[in-house]
C-alpha cells in the first residue's frame, strides 16, 4: 500500500511545484511558502505519539488506497477549476486581485504526505529531540522547494507554458486515481486484499503518461497553428 501513497505523494509534490512557480507575487510566494511549512510544526507534537504500530495499521487498512483515490478525483477536479480561474485572472486584470491568492491552496495530499514523513523521521532518529528534527525537517522542505521551484522558472521562463504543463499534472493525477483498479491484481478489486502487480503498474503509467503526452502535443499543435 505504501507504493500506492509514495506514487500519489510524488505527484502532489510535483504538483506543488509547479503551483507555487506560478505565484504573481513575492508576497503571496512568501505566503504559500509559510502555510505548507507551519504545518509539520503545528502538527509535529501529534507526530512524535505515533508509534511503528500505527504506522503498521495503517498499512494493513486497505481501504486507505481507494480513500486516498477519492481524494485525489476529488482534488483534482477542484485545482482543475481552480487553474481555469487563474488563467482567466491572468488575461483579465479585474480578476486579478483576487485569482493571484488561488497560489494559497496546497494540496491536501502533499500536506498528509508531509504528516507521514515527519514521522517516520521521528520513528527513524533517536536521541534527538522531537523540536530539533521538526525544525530541521521544515528547513528541508523549504530549501527542496525553493530549488526546485527555481529550477523549473529557470527551465521553463515562460509563466503560460508552467500553467500548461500543472493543469498535465492535474489530468495525470485524475487518470491516476481513475486507473487505480487496474494496479491492484486482478480485474475485480476488492479492497480487503490488494497484491501489488509491477506488471499492471508499468502498464497503466504507460497509458497515462500516453494519453497525456498526446494531449499536450496535439494541444500544442493546435495551439502553434492559431498563432
Amino acid at each position: 500500500m505504501w507504493i500506492f501513497i509514495i506514487f500519489f505523494f510524488s505527484i502532489t509534490f510535483i504538483y506543488t511545484v509547479m503551483h507555487l512557480s506560478l505565484a504573481q507575487s513575492k508576497k503571496v510566494y512568501g505566503i504559500a511558502l509559510f502555510s505548507i511549512a507551519i504545518v509539520p510544526l503545528v502538527l509535529y507534537r501529534f507526530s512524535a505519539q505515533q508509534t511503528n504500530q500505527t504506522l503498521e495499521w495503517i498499512s494493513n487498512q486497505p481501504s486507505i488506497v481507494s480513500g486516498i483515490a477519492m481524494l485525489q478525483v476529488f482534488e483534482g477536479f477542484l485545482m482543475l477549476c481552480l487553474t481555469v480561474l487563474q488563467l482567466k485572472g491572468y488575461f483579465t486584470p479585474k480578476f486579478l486581485n483576487w485569482t493571484a491568492w488561488i497560489t494559497l491552496f496546497p494540496s491536501a495530499i502533499f500536506l498528509s504526505g508531509l504528516f507521514f514523513l515527519q514521522t517516520y523521521l521521528f520513528l527513524a532518529i533517536d536521541n534527538i529531540p522531537y523540536s530539533i528534527l521538526a525544525f530541521s525537517f521544515v528547513f528541508a522542505l523549504i530549501l527542496i522547494l525553493l530549488v526546485s521551484i527555481f529550477l523549473v522558472k529557470k527551465t521553463i521562463k515562460d509563466w503560460n507554458a508552467r500553467l500548461e504543463i500543472k493543469a498535465l499534472i492535474i489530468v495525470f493525477q485524475l487518470l491516476s486515481a481513475m486507473f487505480l483498479p487496474l494496479i491492484a491484481k486482478g480485474n475485480k478489486v476488492t479492497f480487503s486484499q490488494i497484491t501489488i502487480e509491477f506488471i499492471p503498474i508499468l502498464f497503466t503509467a504507460s497509458v497515462i503518461f500516453a494519453l497525456v503526452g498526446i494531449g499536450y502535443f496535439i494541444y500544442k499543435r493546435n495551439n502553434n497553428s492559431i498563432s
